[in-house]
């Protein structure tokens, strides 16, 4: 009984996973299990192989990419740096100022940039970051962006927000070039009403500046006021220092020659050379 149930027990263990048990309990693979699986183990070496190769080359690509992507980079640098190229992009900005922090010509540029794209709100923070960023001691740079924010505030900013950037704009720089700025802006975009109205303040609050006086007369000439840049004139001589009287009429002169009537200016002219005969500046 024994013996036949070692038979059965064989019989059962040698159809479960197609191996042959021996008597001495040890297992060898059959014939046709053994080219199975030498088969599944050249078909997985094989696969093994082709994923390892295809990763390969997937990493040498992201590589190569990876490499052709930072020459561009840094070739655009160059010339974005040399000038070259036009900026194109915001980082394209960012990377330029990194190297040139202190350049007003880079930070309106951006400014411009972002109108360009229709972001306002942008462009005004380009330009606090500017004025920010800027160092202390270059003031004319600071200036520059002063200007820029006042020219935007007035082209796509209201009265209200442009007054507040000229009241802040007074303070940080000299309020004369600050107002003769603005007069100038309020000209070029035919503003004319406010620009004789801040010519009328400054003529009172800067009344010793010759700069003042001959900027309201050349306005009142070229809107054909030939009377009342006349009459400027006369307002100006009673107000400025006597070392100015001869800078500021030859100043007039110049300007009635050009833009009034060119015998007037004449006169004037030889009015002076007549009554200051030693004058070698006129």
């Amino acid at each position: 009984m024994l013996a036949a149930s070692d038979d059965s027990d064989a019989e059962e263990l040698e159809d479960v996973g197609g191996f042959n048990w021996d008597a001495d309990g040890s297992a060898a693979p059959r014939a046709g299990a053994d080219e199975a699986s030498d088969d599944e183990d050249a078909a997985d070496s094989d696969d093994e192989d082709t994923s390892a190769a295809a990763h390969k080359k997937s990493r040498r690509a992201k590589l190569r990419a990876k490499r052709e992507e930072e020459e561009r980079i840094a070739q655009k640098e160059i010339s974005l740096l040399d000038g070259e190229a036009a900026p194109e992009l915001a980082e394209d900005f960012e990377r330029l100022l990194i190297g040139s922090p202190n350049s007003s010509f880079l930070w309106i540029k951006f400014m411009a940039f972002q109108l360009q794209m229709a972001e306002i709100e942008k462009a005004r923070a380009v330009a606090e970051r500017a004025l920010k960023t800027i160092s202390f001691r270059e003031e004319q740079e600071k200036m520059n962006v002063w200007v820029a924010l006042m020219n935007l505030e007035n082209t796509y900013g209201t009265q209200q927000t442009l007054a507040k950037v000229f009241e802040r704009a007074i303070v940080m720089n000299d309020s004369k070039a600050v107002h003769l700025q603005l007069v100038r802006i309020y000209e070029r975009a035919e503003k004319w009403d406010l620009a004789a109205q801040l010519y009328q303040i400054m003529t009172k609050k800067f009344k010793e500046s010759s700069k003042v006086w001959t900027g309201y007369g050349l306005y009142l000439l070229k809107r054909g006021q030939v009377e009342e840049s006349r009459r400027v004139l006369q307002r100006s001589l009673q107000s400025l220092a006597k070392r100015k009287h001869v800078k500021t009429i030859c100043k007039f002169a110049q300007m009635e020659f050009k833009y009034g009537e060119a015998e007037r200016g004449r006169t004037i002219f030889e009015g002076i050379m007549s009554n200051y005969p030693k004058r070698v500046d006129l």
